[in-house]
């Protein structure tokens, strides 16, 4: 009975293995499929509605078309950013230091955009990191409809914002999500400066993307938090574009995968022990052909029956049942010559099957699962039943246990009952 079961649960733990991989994979590759067509459609909106000359870039088309939804990285193919996300994490998410730091004094700087910004840096050191700091204000752009001039008033009040944001960065700083600045200047970087990379950001300030960053780019991306993000960049003679899509939190797959191989694993199992009781019990079971019965005569695990004798077959299966497979064959007699059952219509047919599995369920404990065909030999009908040897210790006739023994079904003695509950064991 133990192995019975370790069998079906390893089969079922198996197939259970298969199908959770295969749903997996559906769901991955449907995930993808989805979210790729768009994101290629994003990058299109931004090759469709922004145009690039060798001193500027056209954007207001495509920054005033609410319709459009934009890509989280636009730059040019020197690094120049045009639009960006500031996803914590990303491999482009970095800020070349070497041109911040032309600006630790208050200086004018027109970019593609047609933006002419008033930046300043520093560089701080703040619990034993060194950050590299911007801020700067909008002199001039395409959708201003006032100029703002440049004097001592404004460098003196960026010198202040500078130092203001300075010493917001909190000391001992792991989790980006908790900085929160506050700053009167139209955008800001928080660079960390060994690494290059955006600590934080606001304002959409002029920055460049360290060369050595533009190629380092993937189909998949996983943020801190473990969120997974399809990435799609597509490039023209000037520009890039790169469009993320969240498709799902690595954690969440990982229970969401774990809880369904389990359900299937359960699933499958009661099935394999319920609808497919029979097909397990049957499975690999090699039981002796009408022929080789015939040919071989009674044995350990044949036996003949000349006719329909209700307490001799169930003898016989309860024997089979408690010892080894085993076939009755009812409609042959001793001497291995077929005389056939007297079941030569399909309703006799029924009757007899539904009579032998009656008797089998009314008195064999605990339940037995047979196997009823016919087959026709010599022009004689001959039933034939098969019986897997059971899967628990004992199967009881009446509260008798037989045991098959050669060609007789015997009554199990003490210290035979003792021998095959050992064996069994």
């Amino acid at each position: 009975m133990k192995l019975f079961k370790n069998q079906i649960a390893v089969f079922s733990l198996k197939i259970s293995l298969l199908v959770t991989l295969f749903l997996l994979l559906v769901f991955t590759i449907y995930t993808l499929k989805e979210n790729s067509s768009n994101l290629i459609r994003i990058n299109n909106d931004v090759f469709q509605n922004i145009h690039c000359g060798t001193s500027i870039c056209s954007t207001d088309k495509y920054f005033n078309l609410g319709s459009v939804e934009p890509a989280d990285y636009i730059y040019t193919n020197d690094g120049f950013v045009l639009d960006s996300k500031n996803i914590n994490g990303f491999w482009i998410n970095y800020a070349d230091v070497n041109f911040i730091r032309k600006y630790n004094s208050p200086s004018n700087y027109t970019s593609l955009s047609g933006e002419t910004w008033r930046l300043l840096s520093t560089t701080r050191q703040i619990d034993n990191i060194t950050y590299d700091i911007i801020i700067g204000v909008i002199l001039n752009a395409p959708f201003r409809l006032f100029i703002v001039h440049e004097d001592n008033y404004l460098d003196s009040q960026l010198y202040n914002e500078l130092n203001i944001i300075s010493s917001q960065i909190p000391i001992g700083l792991k989790d980006r999500s908790k900085i929160t600045i506050f700053t009167k200047s139209d955008g800001y970087q928080i660079v960390q400066s060994n690494t290059q990379e955006i600590i934080d950001a606001s304002g959409g300030l002029p920055s460049f993307i360290p060369i050595n960053r533009l190629k380092d780019i993937h189909n998949l991306f996983m943020n801190d938090s473990m969120d997974v993000y399809l990435v799609n960049r597509e490039q023209s003679d000037m520009l890039n574009s790169i469009a993320l899509a969240k498709v799902t939190n690595l954690r969440d797959i990982i229970f969401f995968t774990l809880n369904l191989y389990v359900l299937t694993s359960i699933i499958i199992y009661i099935l394999n022990r319920t609808l497919f009781k029979k097909l397990w019990i049957f499975y690999r079971k090699d039981f002796p052909s009408l022929e080789q019965a015939l040919s071989k005569g009674e044995g350990d695990k044949i036996e003949f029956k000349k006719g329909i004798f209700d307490d001799d077959i169930l003898k016989s299966i309860a024997a089979f049942s408690n010892t080894r497979d085993g076939v009755v064959f009812v409609g042959i007699d001793d001497n291995a010559h077929p005389v056939g059952a007297n079941l030569a219509t399909p309703k006799d047919k029924e009757i007899f099957v539904h009579k032998i599995c009656s008797l089998v369920r009314a008195r064999i404990r605990p339940l037995i699962t047979i196997d009823i065909d016919f087959q026709n030999i010599r022009d004689c009908v001959i039933a034939i039943i098969k019986v897997p040897r059971g899967s628990e210790l004992f199967y009881f006739l009446d509260g008798i246990i037989y045991s098959r023994y050669g060609d007789s079904d015997i009554k199990a003695e003490p210290g035979m009952v003792k021998k095959m509950a050992e064996h069994r064991i």
